[in-house]
């Protein structure tokens, strides 16, 4: 077998691995969706951009096959087409930051369009439809809980819990589908650094040195004070706003402890170590966000000069 042709097997069915995470695993299969798109831009990047459209066109008729366009066209539309974007931009050694940035644009517009398309041919618009189908999944998690072992007490606060959580998904489900799409893309990209046999440069700046645009934190305050102060339509966008944002200051944050990693020599699987913990210790993740957010008055990363 030659290496293209293992490489393009692979990623067949690893991505179908991923995209089937939800019926595996249920919920949890959610964590498995995130590296959907990470095989098509690794193979297209180590093979050739034409294995990497081969393996997506592989995976769409494969998934046509089985479950119809139910299955295919949303993969097509949410990672495969992303990926192949991102995979041309670093071949043409775009930016990574710019090479993600552009491909989720284009990933959202081709969603926005599509789905249009469907909530018009339903007589119904896009709001209504994406509550429904939040709707829908929360009713389903409800459904399931008579089943478990909990208390009464137990399943009236779980239940109170889970509301609280369809009222969220359902006002911030806007800026909660761009973060996944780029959280995707972002995954595809570390793994691709990391991963690739023979190590991998990403073009453009260096992680441990990148930060977010700094005219970004003037709608951010102005996002947090409308938040808090008031209610209804203003309410729900700078909610929204608040949610695309705050991961871009959490990754500016992750950057800058990169920035010290590397200044102190840490070794390799101390620094995973610490990146996972940085991801999952609560209550580590506010912390790195607000490292980053206040970065644009510290600058943590610039040199010190010690007296002596």
């Amino acid at each position: 077998m030659s290496r293209q042709l293992y490489y393009l097997v692979a990623a067949t069915l690893l991505t179908l691995l991923m995209v089937g995470g939800v019926q595996l695993l249920g919920p949890a299969g959610i964590f498995l969706n995130l590296f959907a798109a990470t095989p098509v831009v690794f193979v297209a990047v180590r093979a050739g951009f034409k294995a990497g459209l081969a393996t997506v066109l592989l995976v769409t008729g494969v998934l046509q096959l089985v479950n119809g366009s139910a299955s295919a066209l949303p993969y097509l539309v949410q990672y495969g087409g992303g990926a192949l974007l991102l995979a041309a931009l670093l071949l043409r050694n775009r930016g990574w930051d710019r090479a993600v940035a552009f491909a989720l644009g284009g990933t959202l517009l081709l969603s926005l369009l599509l789905l249009s398309a469907y909530a018009l041919y339903q007589g119904s618009d896009i709001f209504t439809l994406a509550n429904g189908i939040v709707q829908g999944e929360i009713d389903r998690s409800l459904a399931t809980l008579p089943t478990t072992d909990l208390t009464p007490e137990q399943m009236a606060e779980m239940k109170q819990l889970m509301e609280q959580v369809g009222t969220f998904l359902r006002q911030a489900w806007p800026a909660l589908t761009v973060v996944f799409g780029g959280l995707t893309l972002l995954l595809a990209v570390a793994l691709l650094a990391n991963l690739r046999p023979g190590g991998y440069v990403l073009p453009g700046v260096d992680f441990a040195a990148w930060k977010s645009p700094e005219v970004l934190i003037w709608p951010f305050i102005a996002a947090g004070f409308i938040y808090f102060f008031t209610n209804g339509w203003p309410a729900v966008i700078s909610l929204n706003l608040l949610v695309l944002l705050l991961p871009l200051y959490f990754l500016q944050g992750l950057a800058i402890i990169s920035h010290f990693f590397r200044l102190k020599a840490v070794a390799p699987w101390l620094r995973n170590l610490g990146y996972v913990m940085a991801v999952l210790l609560n209550p580590l993740p506010i912390i790195v966000t607000f490292v980053g957010l206040f970065d644009l008055w510290v600058d943590f990363r610039k040199p010190r000069t010690t007296n002596t």
